[in-house]
């Protein structure tokens, strides 16, 4: 016997339940592209002057923490779940989507505060490009960071990328687990 979505056994499922996991998997879908949708359009269309005067490093230092307690925060939300997979494929996409949303928005101030910050000037789309580049660590090498202050924040995204593929990961699978034995249990 296979295990579905929900933790239960793929094949003893009711035709009932069998929609319900359906219609919950196409909403979960919906939530996801939705997010992430939300936050791309947010980026390109939100005026980023006030947070110009914030200063790039002590809003990614805010940013970053926000992540870590939304992973917990997700965490939990996955483990009450009635559908706990499902759960954490929405949870894992806004926090993905969160996480490179906030590193392009710190590389779009930096290069609009800090001359030669790159080596090149970097408009909205170059400054997504990039973090997505080095999210997965493909490096082209078309944009660099040249000062000593970007390449210290391009540092920080591979570490906390790092530490979020693993760490997040780990735990959002965790909460999985628990969650399933708990809709096991019902």
């Amino acid at each position: 016997m296979t295990e579905g979505a929900d933790g239960d056994g793929g094949g003893g499922l009711s035709d009932d339940r069998r929609r319900a996991l359906r219609r919950a998997a196409v909403r979960a879908g919906f939530r996801s592209v939705l997010t992430v949708t939300v936050l791309g359009v947010a980026y390109f269309v939100l005026p980023l002057e006030g947070l110009r005067t914030v200063g790039d490093i002590g809003l990614l230092i805010a940013s970053l923490i926000v992540i870590m307690v939304l992973i917990a925060v997700e965490a939990r939300a996955i483990q009450s779940a009635d559908y706990p997979g499902l759960r954490a494929v929405q949870a894992l996409a806004f926090t993905a989507a969160f996480l490179l949303f906030v590193f392009s928005v710190t590389y779009d101030i930096m290069a609009s505060q800090t001359a030669g910050a790159f080596n090149a000037p970097l408009t909205r789309l170059d400054s997504l490009y990039f973090t997505v580049t080095v999210f997965g660590t493909v490096g082209f090498g078309d944009i660099t960071a040249v000062s000593q202050t970007a390449r210290a924040i391009v540092t920080v995204q591979m570490l906390f990328d790092f530490l979020f593929l693993g760490v997040a990961v780990r735990v959002i699978a965790g909460a999985v687990q628990i969650g399933r034995r708990r809709v096991a249990g019902k």
